[in-house]
């Protein structure tokens, strides 16, 4: 669209913020041209920095913050101390349920003091066994949006002491999952792809594990809860290390920097 609108004599700057980066080769004659329109490109991650340079596309690194607050979402919801491991998103094998899944079923037994839970939306393909894995352990509960009285998602996700989002399929960078439950305070366990080794410090805010992989998951998973003062400590770098280095104070004057300068070319 950016491409076009120079392509077609628009005779003003076109600059454009990309959050992923396909390029499907049948396409490639008519994009290539419409890319080399563009006056100027801005992503948040090195990973699509790096796929944009790949495909001869220059641009420019600015990192914003977190969209979704849900420390200032949680209102008079009362907050009990930390005592959950989480997984929230669609119930799918894309997003890795099964393998969440897997990893509560082995270590629900062995922490019967941690409540393990989904906070999920109905999806038209979930994952099957959820059913079976909440009747076998009292310490699993499935939530299913929306949410009876009391329950909000802030609530679940602020009483966690860390988060299991393997990820198969990521559909833009930054993951906005990952970068919303580091923001809160809660420690994360995600894929090693793409964009999250930006936002997670090994052993120090979270973990990766690859795609897939329910034995290292659940390895780490098995690590941070052995440990659990240890894990609050994660909790509290992962919010201070998404503060320093994602956050709204400088990225709009560096966009403006950005701006004014392509007027002046």
């Amino acid at each position: 669209l950016a491409g076009g609108l120079r392509l077609f004599g628009l005779n003003i700057p076109v600059a454009v913020t990309m959050f992923g980066a396909i390029f499907p080769e049948r396409f490639s004659f008519l994009t290539k041209r419409l890319w080399n329109r563009v006056d100027g490109v801005i992503t948040a991650t090195k990973h699509v920095q790096g796929k944009l340079k790949s495909n001869g596309i220059a641009s420019v690194q600015v990192k914003h913050g977190v969209i979704r607050n849900l420390v200032e979402e949680q209102g008079d919801v009362v907050i009990l101390p930390k005592h959950r491991v989480l997984f929230w998103r669609d119930m799918t094998k894309k997003n890795g349920a099964d393998v969440a899944l897997e990893a509560f079923d082995q270590l629900a037994p062995k922490y019967p003091e941690v409540s393990f839970a989904f906070a999920v939306r109905q999806h038209w393909d979930p994952i099957e066994g959820v059913d079976a894995i909440e009747s076998k352990h009292k310490n699993f509960t499935v939530y299913h949006f929306p949410y009876e009285d009391g329950i909000t998602l802030p609530k679940l996700l602020l009483e966690s002491l860390c988060v299991v989002m393997p990820i198969r399929h990521m559909s833009i960078d930054p993951q906005l999952v990952i970068a919303e439950t580091l923001a809160s305070g809660v420690p994360i366990i995600a894929t090693d792809q793409r964009s999250n080794p930006e936002f997670i410090v090994v052993g120090k805010t979270g973990y990766l594990v690859p795609l897939g992989d329910v034995e290292a998951t659940t390895k780490a998973l098995d690590a941070m809860l052995s440990d659990q003062s240890k894990l609050l400590q994660m909790g509290i770098d992962a919010k201070k290390d998404i503060e320093t280095r994602w956050n709204w104070d400088s990225y709009a004057s560096e966009l403006a920097k950005i701006y004014t300068g392509l007027l002046q070319k």
